[in-house]
């Protein structure tokens, strides 16, 4: 089957990708044509044409052209007793849209693409788990941002180290956009309204730490080389550009028996907030990721323990993470277990349900002051713990009290999903001070 789709139909304008299915797989590639959501015939799977919008016959003659390379192609690969190789069955693709000439022909096309076209790309063809997909989506609306604001038109070819800076520098100072009026409202300032009309977000910028911006300068330039791969250009701005490292602190979680008083806590004057302390305490014992957490459904309970594959690593390594139900987590699971959505719980939002996490540790009187790094100072700051709290947390909880127990990284990271060696994992290993005291008294 040969459609097109819109990959972003929360937008006012969307690109537009071909997808081609085919034996049990799906092939997705980026068009280079957009068009306002508005405008697109579902039925038809064409851009509308109107007397305001004439150049909707030019952008349908490119659709057709890449229909036809995909049924050829489609007909190469037809006698094929499996699916072929996706890179081998896009550029075959492609190479038929851009027409029988010579390679350099076909580079020298290839390389005109534009920069959000290529993140277009980029995002289709990529392997990319859900969560890394949406957090790139958040960079590609900051780079349009961004280019509103700095007036000049991004392209592949010329971005400069210079370019990456000032990009950072928008970053750092993107929430200074943004100001309180009189009935206490957040506005934008008026000498900025015109990029949020144009790129609306449905969240104000925050601003930025660190460790937020290393993360996003990680992702651009993993797609910088990705472009670089696909030929689409000979730049590599990363190449000099001095990135600047995340840092984190020690991570802080909860105590068993600070778990465990949560749990016992009555909080009958609030069942809502029962409920998702009840999920709180679960995903504890679990030690899953929130993405992951939300996902779970009855079906992932298989003989007396939570099998499911982490989301956020399910393209590059689908490993499947089995953790035993203690007797807690069973109580728990028994509670809901007349549920009629076949979800394991009722949840909420992520944001909702980490304001509810602080807000149950405020009440129960969990509020032991924890050490942390501010990631917009980079100082260490004493809060108290439910001040700080998330859904992370349970998962901290869940790996801190393990590797309390146990000292083995490998066995507690085949119950987390971390990777042997993963610098996320290895900053667990400062946890516990009572881990360095055993290791002095065992060489008494």
């Amino acid at each position: 089957m040969i459609t097109f789709i819109l990959t972003n139909k929360a937008r006012d304008r969307s690109p537009i990708a071909l997808l081609v299915s085919f034996k049990g797989k799906k092939y997705k590639k980026s068009t280079g044509v957009s068009c306002l959501v508005r405008m697109w015939n579902q039925n038809k799977k064409r851009i509308k044409v109107t007397t305001s919008n004439p150049e909707a016959n030019e952008d349908n003659d490119t659709l057709d052209k890449w229909e036809i390379a995909a049924k050829e192609t489609l007909s190469e690969f037809k006698t094929c007793r499996k699916a072929p190789d996706p890179k081998e069955f896009i550029s075959k693709i492609q190479y038929r849209f851009y027409g029988e000439q010579n390679n350099e022909d076909n580079k020298e096309e290839d390389a005109k693409i534009g920069f959000f076209d290529a993140f277009d790309d980029y995002l289709l063809t990529h392997k990319m788990s859900d969560v890394t997909i949406t957090n790139h989506k958040v960079i590609y609306r900051a780079l349009k941002r961004y280019e509103l604001y700095s007036r000049n038109k991004l392209t592949l070819d010329d971005v400069t180290p210079k370019i990456l800076s000032d990009f950072e520098d928008f970053l750092v100072k993107e929430h200074t956009f943004f100001t309180h009026n009189e009935s206490g409202g957040v506005i934008c300032i008026q000498a900025y309204k015109h990029i949020y009309e144009a790129c609306p977000e449905t969240r104000t910028p925050k601003q930025r730490g660190r460790n937020t911006i290393a993360s996003i300068h990680n992702k651009l330039r993993t797609f910088f080389h990705w472009c670089k791969t696909k030929r689409y250009t000979n730049n590599y701005p990363y190449e000099n550009f001095e990135m600047k490292n995340a840092s984190y602190g020690t991570p802080f979680y909860l105590t068993i028996e600070e778990r465990n008083a949560l749990y016992h806590f009555d909080f009958s004057f609030r069942p809502s907030l029962a409920r998702q302390r009840d999920i709180f305490v679960f995903q504890c014992l679990i030690g899953c990721r929130i993405s992951d957490l939300m996902a779970l459904t009855k079906s992932n309970v298989i003989n007396g323990a939570i099998e499911y594959i982490p989301r956020k690593t399910i393209e590059d390594r689908a490993k499947v993470i089995r953790v035993p139900l203690n007797s807690i987590a069973k109580e728990i699971l028994d509670k809901y277990d007349d549920n009629d959505e076949d979800k394991l719980f009722p949840y909420i939002s992520s944001q909702k349900y980490n304001d509810a996490i602080k807000e149950m540790l405020s009440i129960a009187g969990i509020n032991r002051l924890v050490t942390i790094l501010d990631t917009v100072t980079q100082e260490q700051k004493q809060v108290p713990i439910c001040d700080v709290a998330s859904s992370h947390m349970a998962r901290r909880t869940f790996i801190g009290n393990l590797y309390k127990k146990v000292k083995d990284p490998n066995l507690v990271g085949s119950l987390s999903g971390h990777k042997e060696g993963s610098r996320a994992f290895s900053r667990y290993r400062e946890i516990d001070e009572e881990i360095k005291i055993d290791l002095v008294k065992s060489i008494e």
